[in-house]
C-alpha cells in the first residue's frame, strides 16, 4: 500500500470521479455554447439574406419610382405638345375665319361694283 499522501500507479492513471464529472459538465457546456453560436451564425445568415432581399426591393421600388417620375414627365411633355397644337388649330381657326370673312366682304363688294355697272 502506498503512504496516505503518495498515489498508487493505478490511482495516478484514473482522473477522479469529480473531474470526470467536471469534464463532462465542461464538454456538455461547449457542446451547447457550439449550438449556440451555430444557431446565431444561422440567424445571421438568414438576416443578411433578408437585409439583401430588403436591399433588393428598395432598389426595385427606387426604379419603379424613377419609371413613374420619368413617365408623369412625359406625360406632361405630350399635355403641352397637345396643349401648344391646339392653340395652333385655334390660331389657324382664326386666320381662316378672317380670310373667308375678308373674301366674303370682298365678294360683295364686287356684287356692288357689279350693279353699279350694270345699272349704268
Amino acid at each position: 500500500m502506498a503512504d496516505k499522501g503518495q498515489a498508487t500507479d493505478t490511482e495516478a492513471t484514473q482522473p477522479p470521479k469529480l473531474i470526470l464529472k467536471a469534464d463532462r459538465k465542461l464538454v456538455a457546456a461547449l457542446e451547447a455554447a457550439a449550438d449556440r453560436v451555430t444557431a446565431a451564425e444561422r440567424e445571421l445568415a438568414a438576416a443578411r439574406e433578408a437585409a439583401a432581399k430588403d436591399v433588393e426591393a428598395a432598389a426595385d421600388f427606387k426604379a419603379a419610382a424613377e419609371a413613374e417620375v420619368a413617365a408623369e414627365g412625359a406625360r406632361k411633355d405630350a399635355l403641352e405638345a397637345l396643349r401648344q397644337k391646339h392653340e395652333t388649330l385655334k390660331q389657324k381657326r382664326r386666320e381662316r375665319r378672317a380670310k373667308e370673312w375678308e373674301l366674303t366682304v370682298f365678294g360683295r363688294i364686287l356684287d356692288l361694283l357689279g350693279k353699279l355697272v350694270s345699272s349704268r
